[in-house]
């Protein structure tokens, strides 16, 4: 890792790209916390819907019985 006094002496585009990996693995930090926080949103969203939400009547009341049809 480079000193102070490294950072005096180093080329101004050194610097320049230094500052920039510094910023963007803030970034990374960041969006590994956000990704972690949308997993755990997503997972009590999963857990919260009602079972017939996911089910093929999903479009239906789920206290309204399938439409059935009756022979005549």
């Amino acid at each position: 890792m480079s000193t102070q006094s490294d950072l005096n002496t180093s080329n101004p585009i050194e610097i320049v790209l230094q500052a920039i990996m510094k910023r963007l693995d803030s970034l990374d930090e960041k969006v590994q916390k956000l990704l972690s926080l949308q997993e755990k949103l997503v997972d009590s969203m999963r857990r919260s819907t009602p079972s017939w939400h996911h089910g093929s009547r999903s479009l239906e009341c789920p206290d309204k019985p399938a439409a059935t049809t009756t022979a005549v």
